[in-house]
């Protein structure tokens, strides 16, 4: 079974850090870079309805590889951020 409320937390931890940096500034542009609409990942950062997927943080993984660890997203493993 998925634990929806913890992926949706590592993806609120993604957003949040992906936005203090500066790669993306709004919810829209996020949801942009994830080829997804505005509405789902507003559903999915709030763990409602079936949006947050484990598919979805693979979007997220693949849309800033730079950035984020893949291993913490979909895993819960190791930091958020990328080591150097």
């Amino acid at each position: 079974m998925i634990d929806r409320p913890l992926l949706s937390k590592r993806l609120q931890a993604a957003y949040e850090y992906l936005r203090s940096v500066g790669v993306v500034h709004t919810v829209t542009e996020f949801a942009e870079a994830l080829g997804k609409t505005q509405p789902d990942i507003s559903k999915a950062l709030a763990c409602r309805g079936r949006v947050m997927t484990l598919g979805l943080l693979e979007r997220v993984a693949d849309a800033f590889p730079d950035v984020l660890n893949r291993d913490y997203l979909l895993k819960g493993e190791g930091e958020l951020v990328k080591p150097d």
